[in-house]
């Protein structure tokens, strides 16, 4: 059988790209804030209806980078989430902090808010929230207790690209501090590799901008420890050639994500969708009954040349190197129970339909 990968990435149209690449290549200008850069930045800008965005090479720097752009002092506390990609607990670290982990709910799979209070002491200074597979975080409770114990709040978009507000303009990136998007290949929107952060506060932005530079302000003067996190001109013009697309993808995107619910109604296990916001549907996770049978789940899919994954395995806080012994049941739990399937536009449905029969029939 035809090889069916976990996700396919938007590609755009080879004469449009080609046509880009010939711009750059003549003009010689292959990084350094040029033409396609800004270019991407001002429509992001107007895709997200803000004053002003931070284009960087990857999603972890943006991380990085928002929570240096705090100046906390080295080896503060901040709470995040088990159950979720290393990147987001390696940025803490990689920023001179410390993480804190606190379990997650059972059906949303994001940070359990109640326990984030619990958790908060003299040494907490901000908290880095994961809305896993785009599945917007209970923003409201977050707002209150950041705003209740003077903490940063630094949410982990990479999925969210396209999640919108269904019941106001109020959408995600209007809460808590910053918002940082992945646009790596795997995402939705991507420039094969890169990312960017998202702040009401222009003051963060501008002081990301010349973090991701080196440091130096306008002048090219150094005047903050900075690093090189600059996106260059040919991932730019990539996600100049594919933003349109972004729309079409989404509706696409859907009809398989329905496929297999209808399918798999009443065999596996749901996550509970924020239904104050859209599914841009870029995961397709599936809850099973256990371990035992996920593996042989896996192995099976693995037989007819269909690709899964198990997202979030396993749990960071039992990775030895955190060096942290905090129990969070719920994340190491899940962590073994999880799976996600294949979505993407082009899927054929009868690969839908092979794919549900094997897990109804080995998750038993």
């Amino acid at each position: 059988m035809k090889k069916t990968f976990l996700t396919r990435p938007i590609t755009p149209d080879f004469l449009i790209y080609r046509n880009f690449i010939k711009s750059i290549f003549s003009k010689k200008i292959f990084t350094n804030n040029g033409l396609f850069h800004k270019k991407l930045e001002l429509k992001l800008q107007r895709y997200f209806n803000l004053k002003d965005i931070a284009l960087l090479s990857t999603g972890t720097d943006g991380l990085i980078l928002a929570l240096k752009s705090f100046n906390f002092s080295n080896h503060k506390e901040v709470i995040t989430s088990p159950f979720t990609w290393i990147t987001s607990v390696n940025s803490i670290i990689m920023a001179n902090l410390k993480p804190k982990f606190v379990d997650i709910d059972k059906d949303t799979l994001n940070i359990n808010p109640d326990l984030v209070e619990k958790n908060i002491n003299k040494n907490t200074v901000a908290i880095l929230i994961t809305h896993t597979f785009g599945n917007i975080c209970d923003l409201g409770k977050i707002q209150k207790i950041s705003r209740r114990n003077n903490l940063k709040v630094i949410y982990d978009a990479s999925h969210c690209f396209g999640v919108k507000s269904i019941k106001s303009r109020n959408n995600f990136y209007n809460y808590g501090d910053a918002s940082v998007l992945s646009l790596h290949s795997t995402k939705l929107f991507h420039t094969a590799e890169g990312g960017m952060v998202l702040s009401k506060n222009k003051k963060i932005i501008n002081k990301i901008k010349i973090l991701k530079n080196n440091g130096v302000n306008k002048n090219s003067y150094p005047i903050v420890l900075g690093t090189n996190s600059k996106m260059s001109e040919l991932h730019a013009a990539l996600g100049l050639s594919i933003l349109s697309k972004v729309d079409s993808e989404i509706k696409k995107r859907r009809l398989v994500y329905f496929s297999y619910k209808t399918k798999l109604k009443g065999k596996v296990i749901f996550q509970k969708r924020n239904e104050d916001f859209s599914n841009n549907y870029s995961y397709m996770p599936v809850m099973l009954k256990n371990e035992k049978n996920l593996i042989k789940i896996q192995k099976k899919l693995n037989k007819i040349n269909v690709d899964s994954r198990r997202y979030f395995y396993p749990s960071l806080n039992k990775l030895k190197f955190y060096n942290t012994k905090k129990k969070c049941p719920i994340s190491e739990k899940i962590s073994k129970t999880i799976l996600c399937l294949p979505i993407y536009s082009g899927i054929n449905l009868q690969v839908i339909k092979k794919i549900s029969k094997i897990i109804i029939a080995n998750n038993v």
